[in-house]
């Protein structure tokens, strides 16, 4: 993938890294997540440094989302899991 992301367009990379963060976080295996978390690791180092204003723009706020989303689901759970011993 390396080779390939240095050879595409800015629209291109974009496109590449929306598919692989939704495989990311679609992926119901660990292995598809590794595969996926992979993949955008490559995306992010080997871009072209037209491309690197992707990472504000469509990297950054989707992992701030998915972070968040997160956070919320383990403190619903921690908070249900308290009040299940009342």
């Amino acid at each position: 993938m390396g080779p390939l992301v240095k050879k595409i367009s800015v629209n291109q990379t974009s496109s590449l890294m929306e598919q692989v963060l939704e495989s990311l976080f679609s992926a119901e295996k660990p292995n598809e997540r590794d595969s996926a978390s992979y993949a955008l690791k490559t995306i992010v180092r080997e871009m072209l440094p037209q491309s690197t204003s992707l990472l504000t723009t469509k990297l950054v706020p989707v992992l701030i989302k998915e972070l968040s989303n997160t956070v919320s689901r383990f403190l619903h759970s921690l908070i249900s899991f308290s009040f299940s011993f009342k």
